[in-house]
């Protein structure tokens, strides 16, 4: 049978290390397994080039300057951002033969307007590969901006209209679903050869971390795990390592400065930041239980689970399948300071003590769900399907 020629495009920086980079790494991957053909059209600038991702000879990806540019005005990159897929429908329709599948990352409205027509026009099958929902506070100009008309228009009335759907969360797949769609579940999927290998634990304070930024979507860990490390209690026996903030972000956040025992590196390489992780005793996080958490799938928890570091987390989105308490995970009964509390407690109490995580079954049994391999067979019969 002849493999199929995909063309995997969306608004996304790639080769970065930006979380959705690494989605689209992930699947392309388990595409490539599966037996296809991708090339990546990319949102930003530059020259062709040829990435290697997994057993492959190399995946081209063209950069086709969709993302506006800090050059640029701000009017200019508030217009672009609303209606960027002008340069990647131009790609395609000059493209010498069409491939029998595109795949658009996300549900910008700009690209579902020009290439779901596009695609029926070229009998092309179109899939999206949809990993959130956002919550209209955290798009620019709040919940009456033009960001969060553009994308309630989108996900409500145009991604339904393709021919199947990749969603990363059953929150995502069961909207979906109710919209007459075809979907296949898909979670963050990561090679084992983009982590580290996790150290032995040496002696010393409980060390937990957060890697993000100060943005909305976690605010809530950062405030909570801040304040709780500074607590008498818990100043001696434990070390939090948040990466991605500076101290002037965190006294943002919460109002005060942090207390010694919290270190803040600041903005850091991938493997920089997979090292605090692989070295910490566990990973911190906690959201409400709002759409944009349960739309999700927060790919911070798969990488930790991947190295081995079990998360101290609540349950939202589908961490409730992959979650066991004192096998994986600490797991919190609620988004409320007093819970973060008890389980830092708890995991405290454990790392000091004689029954500790097996950090190595940890890591065998993410792999058996969160890396391409494991949902290739799935990935190549819903594209063929």
């Amino acid at each position: 049978m002849k493999k199929p020629w995909v063309a995997y495009v969306g608004p996304f920086e790639f080769p970065s290390d930006s979380a959705s980079a690494f989605r689209v790494r992930g699947m392309t991957e388990a595409m490539i397994i599966g037996g296809a053909n991708v090339v990546i059209g990319s949102g930003n600038h530059g020259e062709t080039t040829v990435v290697g991702i997994g057993d492959s000879d190399g995946v081209r990806v063209q950069p086709l300057g969709e993302i506006p540019t800090m050059s640029q005005s701000r009017f200019k990159r508030v217009l672009q951002g609303l209606t960027w897929g002008g340069q990647t429908l131009r790609w395609l329709r000059n493209l010498d033969g069409k491939p029998d599948v595109i795949v658009v990352y996300g549900t910008h409205i700009g690209y579902l307007l020009r290439l779901i027509p596009f695609a029926r026009r070229n009998r092309i099958r179109l899939y999206l590969d949809v990993v959130e929902w956002y919550e209209p506070k955290h798009l620019p100009g709040g919940r009456l901006g033009p960001f969060t008309l553009a994308n309630e228009i989108a996900m409500r009335f145009l991604a339904p209209k393709a021919d199947g759907i990749f969603c990363i969360s059953s929150y995502l797949s069961e909207y979906f679903e109710r919209r007459g769609c075809s979907t296949l579940r898909v979670p963050p999927l990561f090679s084992k050869s983009e982590l580290v290998c996790k150290p032995e634990r040496r002696d010393g304070p409980v060390r937990f971390c957060f890697a993000g930024t100060a943005g909305g979507k976690d605010r809530l860990t950062i405030q909570n795990a801040v304040a709780i490390a500074g607590e008498q209690n818990f100043r001696t026996s434990t070390e939090l390592h948040l990466v991605g903030l500076s101290p002037a972000d965190v006294q943002g956040l919460t109002g005060c400065n942090p207390s010694p025992n919290v270190h803040c590196h600041g903005r850091m390489t991938r493997d920089a930041v997979l090292r605090i992780v692989a070295s910490s005793d566990f990973s911190l996080l906690q959201r409400p239980q709002l759409r944009y958490a349960n739309a999700g799938f927060p790919s911070k928890v798969v990488e930790s689970l991947l190295i081995g570091t079990p998360v101290v987390t609540n349950i939202t989105s589908d961490l409730g399948e992959y979650l066991r308490d004192n096998f994986n995970a600490v797991v919190l009964d609620d988004d409320s300071l007093g819970s973060m509390r008890k389980g830092m407690a708890k995991a405290t109490s454990k790392a000091l003590g004689t029954a500790a995580f097996d950090h190595r079954g940890i890591e065998q049994d993410a792999r058996v769900h969160f890396t391409p391999d494991s949902v290739a067979d799935q990935v190549k019969a819903f594209i063929r399907s």
